[in-house]
C-alpha cells in the first residue's frame, strides 16, 4: 500500500555525476551535471518503497531517460532507507498504465531496465469472452476494404486518438502530437479509417 507523499514537485538536481553509454565506442562518456531543474509529477511511499512518477495523459513513442533518471538519481543520493522506483505513467482509453522500471548501475544513465507494466481501469470491466468475440465476427459483413492495411503498431495509442480527433488532423499534427514522424502518423490514421473511426477528406488545392 502507497501513501501520498507529494505531487508536481520541482527541485534542483545538485551534483550529478554519471556515464552514458556510447553506440560505437566500448568506453562510456563521463557526465557531469550542477543543479539542473528536476520535475516530478507525482510520488507515493510506503514503509520500503518510494515511487517518483513521470506521467503523460497520452502515450509517446518514446520518453527521455532523463524524466526518470534525475528524480532517481536525486532521491538516492539522499540516502533514505526506502528503495527508489522510477515509474512512467500514462493515460490513455480510460487506462492506467504504471510502466516500473530500474537502473541496475544507479551511476550509469544507460543501464535503464523495464521490469513491468501493471495495468489498471478506474469504474469500469473489460469483461469480454470468446463467445463475444465469435458473435461479433460472426454479424460483422466481409467488405472488400478499399483502405491501406494498417501499420500501426499500438491498437491503445489509436484508441487514444480518438480523444484528441475533435477537430480534424492530418498525418502531420497527428505525429505532432505523439512526438513520431509523418509516415508514422500516416499509418495511425489509415488504422483509424480502416477501424471505421475517422474519414479522410481530400484538400482542394486549387
Amino acid at each position: 500500500m502507497f501513501n501520498l507523499n507529494f505531487t508536481i514537485c520541482r527541485l534542483k538536481s545538485g551534483e550529478l555525476k554519471y556515464r552514458i553509454d556510447l553506440k560505437d565506442s566500448k568506453s562510456p562518456y563521463s557526465f557531469s551535471v550542477h543543479n539542473s531543474q528536476v520535475e516530478i509529477d507525482a510520488g507515493f511511499e510506503n514503509l520500503n518503497n518510494l515511487l517518483v512518477i513521470e506521467a503523460k495523459n497520452r502515450i509517446p513513442q518514446d520518453f527521455m531517460i532523463r524524466q526518470l533518471y534525475y528524480p532517481f538519481r536525486g532521491y538516492t543520493n539522499l540516502n533514505i532507507d526506502k528503495k527508489v522506483l522510477p515509474v512512467y505513467l500514462t493515460h490513455a482509453d480510460n487506462v492506467y498504465a504504471f510502466h516500473v522500471f530500474e537502473f541496475t548501475d544507479p551511476s550509469n544513465y544507460s543501464s535503464i531496465r523495464r521490469v513491468k507494466q501493471v495495468n489498471f481501469i478506474v469504474d469500469q470491466s473489460l469483461a469480454i469472452t470468446l463467445e463475444n468475440v465469435k458473435q461479433i465476427s460472426k454479424d460483422s459483413p466481409n467488405l472488400k476494404d478499399t483502405i491501406t492495411f494498417p501499420q500501426a503498431d499500438s491498437l491503445t495509442r489509436v484508441l487514444d486518438m480518438l480523444q484528441h480527433l475533435r477537430t480534424p488532423k492530418d498525418k502531420f499534427e497527428l505525429g505532432s502530437d505523439y512526438q513520431f514522424d509523418e509516415r508514422q502518423g500516416d499509418y495511425y490514421g489509415n488504422a483509424l479509417r480502416y477501424l471505421g473511426f475517422a474519414s479522410k477528406v481530400e484538400k482542394n488545392l486549387s
